[in-house]
């Protein structure tokens, strides 16, 4: 048998951001996009990212309970029977809330130590200036090859 002792493993602190946004053809699509930021202490960014995604959906089923209140399925009623219940799961069912909300994929995932998030967005912001930058030069350097077939 092997055994290993791990001790003290140091944490640094993450910041995880997760999006929902509706991108597929298989959920449901927003206006405005689910965004969640985490800050996180965790042993590493694949640690940080995995223990953010417990807390997101965590944070998801409990929004969800509230789906019978936000959709006034419960009508001010105070005494349901087994019957009612049920009415209300398969409701929440035909409806896709587990489905299509609780269980969707995110859009995007992005993960970093929180002492770099500054940097990052910093560069992040350089590369798309720098694209849009030249898109008028990719476009017309598309259009000069005018109709030929050279790329087929």
């Amino acid at each position: 048998m092997n055994e290993i002792h791990v001790h003290n493993v140091p944490r640094k602190e993450y910041t995880v951001q997760v999006v929902y946004a509706g991108l597929d053809d298989e959920g449901p699509t927003w206006q405005e996009p689910d965004v969640w930021n985490i800050i996180i202490e965790a042993s590493c960014a694949a640690t940080a990212m995995q223990d953010a995604v417990k807390i997101i959906a965590t944070e998801r089923a409990i929004i969800m309970t509230d789906y019978m209140t936000a959709e006034n399925v419960m009508n001010d009623k105070t005494h349901y029977t087994y019957e009612d219940i049920e009415e209300i799961r398969q409701k929440a069912a035909d409806d896709g809330v587990f489905q299509s909300w609780l269980m969707i994929e995110p859009s995007s995932m992005q993960v970093c130590l929180s002492e770099d998030l500054d940097t990052l967005r910093d560069l992040t912001a350089q590369s798309i200036s720098h694209s849009l930058e030249h898109v008028a030069d990719e476009v017309e350097d598309f259009l000069k090859k005018g109709t030929t077939n050279d790329d087929a």
